[in-house]
């Protein structure tokens, strides 16, 4: 019985987690700054935001989706953020693509979430780096500018 409890309540967080970087609420791909409310779902952000700025109201989660290949050694790394002002959730939750069982060197994706937590200014900066070589620039870099407005 405690097995099944417990299976449920497993089943039900990520179930939850799913749905709230689901892709139906993506924001419109504008260079104009996009602004949300508290009562919408995860904004969900991929590498075509690079370089825009978002505005959010306090509460609001922000998913970011990249690219990205394990197997390569790569992954994306967090090199800035205002903590005040957006709490760093999931770092870097890598899932690979579909592909047929015992298939090896698949590419995926990594998702990254912040909720907005505070009124200001910040910068999500990521980098697609391999951790070991620390004298080497990044692969891929990615910046988005948040905005989190005064409700």
């Amino acid at each position: 019985m405690k097995h099944k409890i417990l299976f449920t309540a497993v089943a039900v967080v990520v179930t939850a987690l799913f749905t709230a970087c689901s892709k139906d609420d993506a924001p419109k791909k504008t260079d104009a700054p996009v602004k949300t409310n508290t009562v919408e779902k995860a904004i969900n952000i991929d590498a075509e935001s690079n370089s825009k700025t978002i505005h959010v109201l306090p509460g609001k989660t922000i998913c970011v989706k990249l690219n990205a290949n394990h197997t390569t050694g790569y992954s994306w790394s967090l090199e800035a953020v205002d903590k005040s002002v957006l709490e760093v959730g999931e770092e870097g939750e890598y899932e690979s693509d579909p592909h047929p069982e015992g298939m090896v060197g698949v590419g995926g994706y990594e998702v990254w979430s912040f909720k907005a937590i505070a009124a200001g200014e910040t910068e999500i900066s990521l980098v697609y780096v391999r951790p070991w070589e620390k004298d080497e620039p990044p692969a891929m870099t990615f910046k988005l500018k948040v905005v989190v407005d005064k409700q």
